[in-house]
């Protein structure tokens, strides 16, 4: 029993690269990790044609739900998000298929006057409500009254 668990540890210190970083093979093997369904994949695995060739997007109806289908280039990956909400200037859609309040950092801003899609998070900040309203202000998007008081999900709400 010792010795299995010295050839364990001889192992996982071989599996450790001067980098500190782990061997992606002893990684795959110490973590499980769960194949996650895209929106992207769910349309697809039902047969639903996601073609964007001569718009800037693609709404799909499917389910109830409203879909949101897009790519930057013509060489670029179609990316699927499911719309949360609609007004007359924007889209607010999410990379999971989760409701308005649910989707928090994958909820991203489409800008309809400019097909211009930014996510709502901002690298190195901790709050989604600053990271709202800032994105608003750089997409010169009209912010809702009395926001300084409101959640994330009351402004998102309220949009």
């Amino acid at each position: 029993m010792k010795m299995k668990v010295i050839l364990l540890l001889i192992g996982l210190i071989k599996g450790i690269s001067a980098s500190a970083q782990i061997d992606p093979v002893w990684y795959n093997l110490m973590i499980p990790h769960d194949k996650i369904e895209t929106i992207k994949d769910m349309l697809e695995k039902e047969g639903l044609e996601l073609s964007v060739d001569n718009a800037p997007y693609l709404i799909v109806d499917f389910k109830d739900d409203k879909f949101f289908i897009t790519r930057k280039s013509q060489k670029s990956r179609i990316r699927a998000f499911k719309i949360l909400k609609e007004t007359k200037d924007l889209y607010l859609v999410c990379i999971d298929n989760v409701e308005l309040c649910d989707c928090k950092g994958n909820t991203f801003i489409y800008k309809k006057t400019n097909n211009q899609l930014q996510r709502i998070q901002r690298p190195f900040s901790f709050s989604l409500k600053r990271n709202l309203i800032k994105r608003l202000e750089d997409m010169e998007l009209d912010k809702p009254d009395g926001y300084d008081n409101s959640t994330f999900c009351e402004i998102l709400k309220a949009l």
